[in-house]
């Protein structure tokens, strides 16, 4: 049925609506995947244990820095 105005029923103008919305939501989380480099943040963690398997510390500083982060 046609309403008041005759532009038909409003379910095709809620379906644009939402899929220009995701459009744009999707869009978002591409461009700031893709200035990020794909990359997530590392925790303080992570970055220890990096340090320990490249060698630049040993694992007695990794255990004593791992104390003092986790306090």
């Amino acid at each position: 049925m046609h309403e008041i105005f005759g532009f038909g029923s409003t379910w095709p103008m809620v379906g644009m609506l939402v899929f220009w919305i995701l459009l744009i939501v999707i869009g978002f989380y591409l461009v700031a995947n893709f200035v990020n480099g794909g990359q997530t943040k590392q925790t303080k963690e992570d970055l220890l244990k990096e340090r320990l398997a490249r060698g630049d510390i040993d694992k007695e500083k990794y255990e004593e820095l791992l104390k003092i982060i986790k306090k």
